[in-house]
């Protein structure tokens, strides 16, 4: 599969509600979310979580049920984009 344009990620970031900035290699550390997400059963989990968020009491498997006062709520991609 070949892609004719390059996509904008900035627009595609912000309709989820994420603010995309692009990698700006420094040569620093920079902080990082420290987690990854997976969607087994429908249900949107934590994984791959570093050492410090377990100190903070996350577990792997811990499903998330807002984020900043929204529910959240797995659907497909296409409707999250769709404005």
């Amino acid at each position: 599969m070949c892609a004719t344009q390059s996509i904008a990620y900035r627009g595609v970031y912000e309709k989820l509600g994420i603010r995309y900035t692009r990698e700006i290699k420094t040569g620093k550390t920079v902080s990082q979310l420290g987690m990854g997400f997976a969607v087994p059963d429908g249900k949107i989990q934590f994984v791959y979580l570093r050492p410090e968020l377990k100190e903070a009491g996350l577990k792997e498997g811990d499903q998330p049920v807002a984020f900043n006062g929204k529910v959240v709520i797995c659907k497909p991609a296409r409707r999250s984009l769709e404005k």
